[in-house]
């Protein structure tokens, strides 16, 4: 298997990244996770350096990068900022199944105003009743001539109310070939935004539910063809969970240098037990390097089309988010009291982590996944 090494323009891509991330974000973290903020500013900003439209091709006015280099990316901003990552990664999550599954025109509609961030994305899948699980999707789309009348609830959907169109599930058919990918524009008569919720983390990425009553979708919205919705989901969760294991690589990396940079400062406060602190930051070290190394890695092979992306994705995806998690608590322990409170950032980072085992696929479900894949069924 052939293995990945960063390049000299892959590395100042990188740092181009972090430099812009610390710049934008790090004055307004506090206040995004405080008061729920999406941030416009820090969004044209992020949009003018490409990072709206990092993954359109080039021909459409995107950066053209492919998914290690947005994992590069995306891991920089993560570190700072975990509801900024979610901006820009739900923001390729929605514009996947239009790349993946849009003819040209759809595409040349659409990508070039992704590109621009003129329009932000959402993804449109989960409902109370089909969360990871797609073969109990409900909302249903009609065929009615020209055009699909669609009604249904969709929930815990990022980007509620912010995004200008959605790439949208909904059922054609019977089983896993009745279902069928669909553009929603935001402004679609019957598409209104209902409840949002209040969450433990990541605030500043928005998220609620869509109610469609007798949506109206023309016959040339729909992507692909009747029943080809599953498969272009399966595309984009490929994509996206090794993209969410570089959310968390960067998450952990962030707490880390965070704690070891308190750690520095207070030897004498921690000298009773600074032994163990070095030893809870070594062993943070090694987890993180193994994480990076897996997401990486599942990158790379998924850029090369690798008959096993699907199995690493998953794997990727578990490992770095579980590493996080236990970065998070392990940084919080080192902090002590201070470490539960909101005057330190690794509070923040630890509410952060949490979402991150648990959407795109709960980590429960990433393991049975890899579980089918190593037994063939």
């Amino acid at each position: 298997m052939s293995q990945f090494a960063l390049t000299d323009e892959q590395k100042e891509f990188a740092k181009k990244v972090l430099d812009l991330a610390r710049k934008v974000l790090a004055p307004m973290s506090y206040d995004i996770d405080k008061k729920g903020l999406y941030p416009w500013d820090i969004i044209r900003k992020f949009s003018k350096f490409g990072l709206m439209g990092i993954a359109v091709p080039k021909e459409y006015g995107g950066m053209g990068r492919n998914l290690f280099d947005v994992c590069l990316a995306v891991e920089q901003v993560a570190g700072v900022d975990v509801s900024a990552a979610m901006w820009v990664g739900v923001n390729i999550g929605g514009l996947l199944p239009l790349l993946n599954g849009g003819n040209a025109e759809q595409k040349s509609q659409y990508l070039p105003k992704i590109a621009a961030g003129e329009y932000i994305t959402g993804v449109a899948f989960t409902e109370p009743e089909a969360g990871s699980d797609l073969h109990s999707l409900r909302t249903s789309a009609v065929r009615r001539s020209d055009h699909y009348v669609i009604n249904g609830r969709k929930c815990f959907i990022s980007n509620a109310g912010i995004a200008k169109v959605y790439s949208l599930l909904a059922r054609t058919g019977k089983g896993k070939e009745g279902i069928t990918g669909f553009i929603l524009d935001a402004d679609t008569p019957g598409l209104s935004v209902g409840k949002m919720e209040r969450k433990m983390g990541v605030r500043g990425s928005h998220t609620g539910d869509l109610i469609l009553e007798d949506c109206r979708i023309p016959f040339e919205k729909r992507l692909g063809n009747d029943g080809e919705g599953a498969g272009l989901a399966m595309g984009m969760l490929t994509f996206t969970r090794p993209l969410i294991g570089a959310q968390a690589v960067g998450l952990a990396r962030g707490v880390f240098e965070y704690t070891l940079k308190y750690a520095r400062e207070n030897k004498a406060r921690l000298s009773p037990y600074f032994e163990n602190v070095k030893y809870r930051l070594a062993d943070m070290a090694i987890r993180i390097e193994g994480a990076r190394q897996l997401v990486y890695q599942t990158a790379f092979l998924a850029d090369s089309g690798h008959s096993n992306a699907g199995k690493f994705s998953s794997m990727a995806k578990c490992f770095a988010t579980d590493v996080a998690m236990d970065v998070c608590i392990e940084a919080v322990s080192v902090f002590g009291p201070r470490g539960y409170t909101s005057d330190f950032s690794v509070e923040r980072f630890m509410r952060d982590a949490k979402i991150l085992q648990i959407y795109e696929g709960t980590n429960q479900i990433q393991r049975v996944t890899i579980a089918k894949a190593l037994l063939g069924r």
